[in-house]
C-alpha cells in the first residue's frame, strides 16, 4: 500500500517548482535579449524534478542531479576553476541536489521497513 506524501515532501516539491519557475521566467527574459537557453533549460528541468520529488523520488534526483552536472559545467566553462566564482553558481543547487537524495533515501529506507513490518504480521 503506497503511503502519501509528508507534508515535508510536499514542500520540497514545491520549493523546487518555484524555484524552476523563477529560474524559466528569468532565463526566458534573457532569452529574449538574444541570451542562452540555459536558465529556460535548467528552469525546466528543476520544475520536472520538483513535480516528481513527492511521488517519484528516485526519479526526481537523477533529474535533478542532472540540473546539477549541467549547472557545474556551464558554470565552469563560463567562469573556470575560480573557486570563490564557482561556489555560489554550484553550492545552492548541489545542497538541494543533496535534500532530494534524502528525500529518495528516507523513501527507500520507509518503503523495507514497512515491507518488513507487513510480512511480520501476516506470520512470514
Amino acid at each position: 500500500m503506497k503511503q502519501p506524501a509528508s507534508l515535508l515532501a510536499l514542500s520540497l516539491s514545491l520549493l523546487l517548482c518555484l524555484i524552476g519557475l523563477a529560474e524559466a521566467i528569468g532565463g526566458f527574459m534573457l532569452l529574449q535579449e538574444d541570451g542562452s537557453p540555459f536558465f529556460v533549460v535548467i528552469g525546466a528541468g528543476t520544475i520536472v524534478s520538483g513535480a516528481l520529488a513527492a511521488p517519484r523520488p528516485f526519479l526526481a534526483a537523477g533529474v535533478y542531479g542532472l540540473v546539477v552536472a549541467v549547472t557545474a559545467a556551464w558554470s565552469f566553462a563560463e567562469v573556470g576553476g575560480d573557486p570563490a566564482q564557482l561556489a555560489p553558481r554550484v553550492l545552492l543547487p548541489a545542497v538541494l541536489w543533496g535534500l532530494v537524495m534524502l528525500r529518495a533515501v528516507t523513501r527507500f529506507r520507509g518503503n523495507r521497513y514497512a515491507r518488513s513490518l507487513g510480512s511480520r504480521e501476516n506470520g512470514r
